[in-house]
């Protein structure tokens, strides 16, 4: 790959939809936020991407309140929604987090990012640079890391003009960003990391599968209390129960053969996923 011109990705169209913007754009808008420690990474370093991928609608206090009136793309005035709380406990976050309902948290903008015809990625030249990046500080590659980095945030950050005008990043702010935001001697892995985390949204198999490979971003794990696994984090998909029903004796001898029924929990790691 060489710009983002060679980026992997499928066109959408009103009658070939987007599946993740079918859903978030439609009957479950109201139950999609970002992530407190999403937006706040975004924020610690004025990223502009932040106003591109989020809106809110200030003062929400119910699903039918927002409205073109309460519509926000301020990156001043983001709030990430915390992790833990399912929709009734989520009430005891609101004076802290300077919010009067869960619907007043911020969202992916489904108008603009997660629609209908948005484009669905696979692999974008931003990835593939941070990859690069890796493998150059590694001693797998020759080149500068350092460079690779920086193109990788460039062109992710002009990757937002494929969502519409209204995600466009002016040149003059990605220019200046990139220049604010350089890798890091001895912060290398985990700075890559965490933009690789970034710029693989809307592919979240793609980030989940780095995040498992790397351990970056270093994450806090969902602490909800009801979860089959609170406090750590999903490594892999289980077998399901129709498999088991079909194709037991496969199942059986596939889970003996990647360590036994304790790592075939979602909390059990794949053959690749080491600690």
């Amino acid at each position: 790959m060489a710009s983002n011109a060679d980026n992997a990705k499928l066109l959408r169209t009103p009658e070939y939809v987007n599946p993740i913007g079918s859903e978030i754009s439609g009957n479950e808008k109201a139950n999609y936020y970002a992530q407190k420690e999403f937006v706040e990474f975004l924020k610690t370093t004025n990223d502009p991407r932040i106003g591109s991928y989020l809106h809110r609608f200030v003062g929400a206090l119910n699903a039918t309140q927002q409205t073109a009136a309460l519509r926000t793309k301020d990156p001043t005035k983001v709030k990430g929604m915390p992790l833990g709380y399912n929709d009734v406990t989520i009430a005891t976050t609101f004076a802290a987090e300077g919010v009067v309902s869960m619907y007043d948290y911020s969202q992916f903008d489904w108008q603009v990012v997660f629609t209908n015809t948005s484009p669905q990625w696979f692999c974008t030249y931003g990835q593939t640079q941070l990859l690069l990046a890796e493998a150059i500080f590694r001693g797998w590659a020759t080149g500068d890391a350092a460079t690779a980095y920086s193109n990788a945030i460039k062109t992710d950050l002009e990757r937002m003009a494929d969502f519409g005008t209204q995600a466009v990043i002016p040149a003059a702010t990605i220019t200046a960003y990139v220049a604010a935001n350089p890798l890091v001697a001895g912060n290398e892995l985990k700075m890559i990391g965490e933009q690789y985390w970034v710029v693989s949204i809307p592919n979240g198999f793609e980030a989940w599968s780095n995040f498992r490979r790397t351990g970056y971003p270093m994450l806090t794990p969902n602490p909800y209390p009801a979860s089959e696994i609170p406090g750590q984090f999903i490594r892999r998909h289980v077998y399901p129960d129709a498999e088991k029903v079909a194709n037991q004796a496969n199942v059986d001898a596939a889970v003996a053969n990647q360590g036994g029924a304790s790592n075939a929990k979602m909390n059990g790691r794949v053959w690749w996923d080491k600690p």
